[in-house]
């Protein structure tokens, strides 16, 4: 998907662990962010939850291979735009980076 993006004329910031992560969006202007609810060394839910604190909101994107009802709901509540089952479609995902970032949420 970062491939993609970057071909699109997106610049991408890649990190796998959520303090990685936390850093980058410190450091730099995010506009949005695909996240993977397992991410190394923590989750992705705890990185929300600590953006929720900090006041920090980014529109998100996020990609899992298995989204319970619960998660579903408890994602939602912290802000998530949209939740992308794996596999998925990046060319449809491309439509929706579209989106988000032109609505400016």
């Amino acid at each position: 998907m970062s491939t993609l993006c970057e071909y699109h004329g997106y610049t991408v910031i890649e990190a796998e662990r959520g303090r990685d992560a936390l850093n980058a969006i410190e450091e730099g202007v995010v506009d949005l962010m695909f996240l993977d609810i397992n991410l190394r060394g923590g989750s992705g839910v705890e990185l929300l939850r600590i953006l929720q604190r900090r006041n920090r909101h980014i529109p998100t994107i996020v990609i899992s291979g298995c989204v319970s009802l619960d998660l579903t709901q408890q994602l939602l509540e912290l802000g998530v735009e949209r939740i992308v089952a794996k596999p998925f479609d990046s060319a449809r995902n491309l439509k929706e980076v579209d989106s988000l970032l032109a609505s400016g949420r």
